[in-house]
């Protein structure tokens, strides 16, 4: 939806997420024919996720989770995930700390990796990402480009990102 400054909101019905449970979370990585990489979001039931991830990772799969809508992450989950992908509103709220420039970004991502998670890719907008894990920390700034809506970037990045190292593209 658009609000009254012209800018997009989202509207979100949980609809067929919310039944998202244990038994459908074994069948679909049953028939998935990985190990491969999963995205994980804050969209299911917090205890479907927990499942998803410790099944997926003691299968042998790469656990990703984009924590949107933003919420804590149980530190059970964060065991089972090896990269987070918060935006800067979805960081600061996880963190607690303010995300407006990039050392902001750097401070947010050793918090998560505090948190237990080994890897942080915090997604800047127009201004990139920025990678984090316990060896090593960079900036990739974004393509230039005329945005005409940003609605759903977030998820388009993480489509493509996963769809990346899944073909074995590198951090």
């Amino acid at each position: 939806t658009i609000d009254a400054t012209g800018g997009t909101t989202i509207v979100v019905s949980s609809g067929a997420n919310a039944a998202c449970d244990a038994a459908l979370v074994d069948r679909a990585l049953a028939h998935a024919g990985g190990p491969g990489i999963v995205l994980l979001q804050h969209e299911i039931p917090e205890a479907a996720n927990l499942h998803a991830a410790q099944a997926a990772q003691q299968a042998g799969w790469f656990v990703v989770l984009n924590p949107a809508p933003a919420r804590p992450i149980p530190p059970a989950l964060l065991r089972h995930v090896a990269l987070v992908i918060p935006n800067e509103t979805e960081a600061a709220a996880i963190t607690g700390r303010p995300v407006a420039s990039r050392d902001d970004a750097l401070a947010a991502a050793h918090a998560l990796l505090a948190l237990g998670v080994p890897a942080a890719l915090i997604t800047l907008g127009g201004d990139g990402a920025l990678y984090c894990d316990a060896s090593a920390a960079w900036h990739c700034p974004a393509l230039p480009v005329q945005a005409i809506d940003t609605a759903a970037a977030g998820g388009r990045f993480m489509g493509a990102f996963g769809a990346a190292l899944a073909a074995g593209r590198a951090m």
